[in-house]
């Protein structure tokens, strides 16, 4: 009952730390489907008609330029960190995607921290 509580604790703190800011975080897996997206990234897209909540795909986004869109999710899940300059919605952001890990080290998603840099 102890373990359980205390990883409920820690689980409210993480939500609490990512919710706690003006950039966007979102996670992503394989599939390219959001699995966690933080309540900043959720404002920003919704108020662009754009439901970012988990189990949408990303891969929506891509427009006609899918294999670009793709490059840097690949480049992530194969365990390279990229960081890019993006433009969404009229602003200008710094994007970082980096591999994230299960607990024998294999990849099985990807992490997105969006900075307003406008």
């Amino acid at each position: 009952e102890k373990l359980l509580d205390e990883s409920k604790n820690q689980h409210a703190y993480f939500i609490d730390l990512v919710n706690g800011t003006e950039d966007s975080i979102l996670t992503v897996n394989r599939d390219y489907e959001v699995v966690l997206v933080n309540q900043s990234t959720r404002r920003i897209f919704g108020a662009n008609g754009v439901p970012m909540e988990p189990g949408f795909n990303v891969m929506k986004l891509a427009g006609a330029n899918m294999a670009e869109f793709k490059k840097p999710y690949e480049s992530a899940f194969g365990g390279t960190p990229v960081t890019l300059q993006k433009n969404y919605f009229g602003r200008e952001y710094l994007v970082t995607y980096n591999p994230l890990k299960n607990s024998n080290g294999e990849i099985i998603g990807v992490s997105l921290f969006t900075h307003d840099i406008t």
